[in-house]
């Protein structure tokens, strides 16, 4: 059986460069496409006892972090996978279990680690890998 796209899943705060060795390696072997794919939210604002605590100016600055390190992601996949496999990049700024799982339906293969440091059952920066079985 061969395999013609992979997605691999950067969570924004976890490992790149071995993921994304993994996913070079399964590339090359299968002469498969391979699609990197990050993404992370802000949560909503906070809703106190009498009403809506909203933040804007903290939720943008928060965006604005997130497609930093989105940018900063692409580069990273882009310089280690280099020009060896056909790759293309997806970074959002959404719930991250979602995105995968809405890419995950045009692939044949996921690779993804396990969350891990301060994202980890963070809803808003990794993916939760249960929900990700259950619908990808």
């Amino acid at each position: 059986m061969g395999y013609k796209s992979i997605v691999l899943n950067l969570d924004i705060d976890g490992m790149v460069a071995p993921v994304v060795k993994l996913g070079v390696d399964l590339a090359q072997r299968f002469d498969a496409r391979l699609i990197g794919l990050s993404a992370a939210d802000v949560p909503p604002p906070v809703v106190m006892e009498g009403g809506v605590a909203f933040e804007g100016e903290s939720m943008m600055r928060q965006r604005k972090n997130i497609k930093r390190r989105l940018e900063d992601l692409h580069a990273q996949f882009e310089s280690i996978a280099g020009t060896t496999v056909h790759t293309q990049w997806r970074g959002t700024v959404g719930n991250p279990t979602r995105s995968l799982i809405e890419s995950a339906r045009l692939a044949d293969v996921i690779v993804t680690a396990s969350p891990e440091g301060a994202s980890f059952d963070d809803a808003y920066r990794s993916t939760d890998l249960g929900n990700l079985i259950l619908q990808a």
